[in-house]
């Protein structure tokens, strides 16, 4: 039986397209599929890297539409982009030793949530150590939250068709791309 390729368009039988090698059966994008990228992309670097990047400056809509419609054989592993962008990101702000947009806001929650002793609503000390480890970790702000913006990206464009777990794809090349940009400007602040 024939199959046609969602990547190139090539028809084919087989268990990859012999003009561009991707999968015959790039299935949905879901929690397996999530948990698959999260062990295999964790720990697998393989190419697409610099195309998954300038992709994403250059056509980043059409870029993750393709993506999460199957074709996926140029790209970078989403999970894999997201902890390799973040990681030279963190790496950059820690050796500058330079102040992050986050640093500022999260120790402005920090103060405030602190300063205020005769609040009955006071907060616990866990969520104090929790902001304080994040104004030290600035890179990793966008790691906690990015399931959170998933969620809110679902259920603010829930019409689109795209499942919460496209929204995290969607979202971890995002958070990556931002990741990007801040390495660019961190250095010039």
């Amino acid at each position: 039986m024939k199959i046609t390729c969602k990547n190139c368009g090539n028809s084919y039988e087989g268990q990859f397209c012999n003009e561009c090698g991707q999968k015959a059966g790039t299935g949905p994008i879901n929690f397996k599929y999530v948990l698959n990228e999260i062990g295999n992309g964790v720990f697998q670097v393989d190419k697409g890297l610099f195309y998954t990047i300038k992709e994403l400056f250059t056509r980043p809509g059409h870029s993750i539409r393709d993506y999460l419609e199957g074709k996926r054989v140029k790209h970078f592993r989403t999970i894999s982009f997201l902890l390799i962008t973040s990681t030279i990101y963190a790496l950059v702000a820690y050796y500058l030793d330079l102040e992050t947009v986050v640093s500022y806001m999260v120790g402005g929650m920090v103060e405030g949530l602190t300063d205020n002793h005769n609040d009955p609503l006071t907060v616990t000390s866990n969520a104090v150590i929790f902001l304080r480890w994040l104004i030290a970790h600035p890179a990793y702000f966008a790691l906690v939250l990015f399931p959170v913006f998933s969620l809110a990206s679902f259920l603010a464009f829930r019409k689109s068709g795209y499942n919460y777990f496209e929204h995290l794809i969607l979202n971890a090349y995002l958070t990556g791309q931002q990741a990007i940009v801040y390495m660019i400007f961190v250095p010039i602040a």
